[in-house]
């Protein structure tokens, strides 16, 4: 059991080093970039599709897997927003974000490990429940920091 375990933290490690595939990364960003045009359904509707894709894929991979990639797809909306705050706030502002930011995840690392202390779930029940969170939890965040991006490029004109 112990075996099994040191091997799906590899996977999961070897995964997160991957870059998503192109497909998984178009499917989001496609997705968001319909929502902002037509302005119909939140960025919730988006979280997953490179999941689906992902599972519907040539290749068997394990949900966590997917959930994984399409962490790193939120991951990177998520750090280009960042940058992009990072130019448009002031210092003291943008200090107080970054110290903000830190904390976050800090939570969102919190949250998603406690996870891997639920009893009777299995290991990759387990797993699943962490990734699915870290996905989750990447995403709404990635969607605060846009909010918050919009509105100060708003107030920049």
């Amino acid at each position: 059991m112990r075996t099994l375990a040191i091997v799906a933290v590899l996977a999961a490690a070897a995964a997160a080093d991957e870059k998503p595939p192109a497909a998984e990364s178009a499917a989001v960003k496609s997705c968001l970039a319909e929502l902002e045009k037509t302005r119909k359904g939140t960025y919730q509707d988006c979280v997953g599709k490179a999941v689906a894709l992902c599972l519907d894929g040539p290749e068997t991979m394990a949900v966590f897997d997917c959930q994984i990639h399409e962490t790193a797809i939120w991951d990177e909306l998520l750090n280009a927003r960042y940058r992009e705050l990072s130019r448009l706030l002031p210092k003291p502002v943008f200090d107080e974000l970054r110290e903000v930011q830190r904390a976050w995840v800090k939570y969102r690392d919190a949250k998603c490990t406690f996870n891997q202390s639920l009893p009777d779930v299995g290991e990759t029940g387990r797993d699943k429940m962490e990734h699915g969170c870290r996905l989750d939890e990447t995403a709404r965040r990635a969607n605060e920091l846009e909010q918050l991006r919009a509105w100060r490029a708003k107030l920049a004109k």
